[in-house]
This record gives C-alpha cells, sequence and structure tokens, in this order.
C-alpha cells in the first residue's frame, strides 16, 4: 500500500512537472501596438474605431499574437513626450514600438476614390525595423464592416506570417 502511494507520489509529480516545464518553455505571443489608421476627412471616424476593434478581436483568437492595450501606449507616449499625432514617420512609430516591448508597431489610412474604399495598414518589426503592408481596395457598398472585417483577418494573417517567416521578402523594406 504504501509503495502504491509513493508511485502515486511520484506521478504526480512527474506530470504536475511535465506541465510546468511546458508552460516555461512555450513560446510568448508577439506584441502588436496598434497605432491606429488615419481616415480621410470625407469618411467617418468609425470605420477607423470598427477596424481597429476588428484587428483587436482577430489578434485575440491568435495564439501567436496579443495587443497592447491602447491605455499602455498612452502611458508610454505620455512618459516620452510622444502625441499620437506626432507618430507620423516610421522612426518615431518605431521608438514607441520599442519603448511598449512590442514586436509589431501598426498603423494605416482608410480612404474612399469613386466607389471604391481602400484600406492600406503598414506594420514595422520593431526588432529589425523591416516595414511590410497589406492593402486592400472593397468596392462601396453598404457591407462596409464585412470589407472591415475582411482586412482585420489578413492583416492579422501576414503579421503571424512573418512571425513565421522571418526572413526578409523582396517587399520588405527598412525603416527610415
Amino acid at each position: 500500500m504504501k509503495i502504491r502511494k509513493d508511485l502515486l507520489v511520484i506521478l504526480l509529480v512527474i506530470i504536475w512537472g511535465g506541465n510546468c516545464l511546458a508552460v516555461v518553455g512555450a513560446a510568448q505571443p508577439a506584441k502588436v501596438a496598434l497605432i491606429g489608421f488615419k481616415v480621410d476627412s470625407s469618411l467617418d471616424q468609425a470605420l477607423a474605431d470598427k477596424l481597429r476593434l476588428l484587428i483587436f478581436a482577430q489578434i485575440s483568437t491568435s495564439d501567436k499574437l496579443v495587443m497592447l492595450e491602447r491605455k499602455h501606449l498612452k502611458k508610454i507616449m505620455a512618459e516620452h513626450n510622444l502625441s499620437m499625432s506626432g507618430l507620423v514617420s516610421a522612426k518615431s512609430q518605431l521608438r514607441l514600438g520599442l519603448l511598449a516591448g512590442a514586436e509589431f508597431v501598426v498603423s494605416g489610412r482608410i480612404y474612399q476614390m469613386d466607389d471604391k474604399l481602400y484600406i492600406n495598414a503598414k506594420a514595422i518589426n520593431a526588432k529589425t525595423t523591416k516595414v511590410f503592408g497589406l492593402f486592400r481596395s472593397y468596392k462601396k457598398s453598404g457591407k462596409t464592416d464585412s470589407s472591415l472585417e475582411k482586412f482585420a483577418e489578413a492583416i492579422t494573417r501576414k503579421l503571424v506570417e512573418k512571425l513565421d517567416k522571418p526572413q526578409q521578402s523582396s517587399s520588405d523594406k527598412v525603416a527610415e
């Protein structure tokens, strides 16, 4: 009976210890700082807000990415005298990303021409300073939310792809 208890304790220690090692050895998700999307004056700012929420929702489903909270980014900006309006250059966005501990800094623009909605995103890898982007156009219709959702899915896939394949592609550029 004593041997059975000892074996049970040993087995539990092995299982528990193995789980602890698995958690310690697990890769941490890459942090994403979403600066935001500028919207042309002909469009409603609510588009950018919706896109940000949809990107957050997509990132939250990934085990490889985590989005930094906006209040965390604002605190860092206040500590270092940065403002959202001043984050137009890749260099200042990269600085914020490094200060926040982000691996990627994402920003973009939404604009309309004729009957199409254009969404352009730029992501900077804060560790390598490589810049990559994503550009999509959608027919302007009553299904704008669907277009934003498709874009959020695409940018999240692109970020994960860059984590999985860190080598430089021909479209990558160095941030200036």
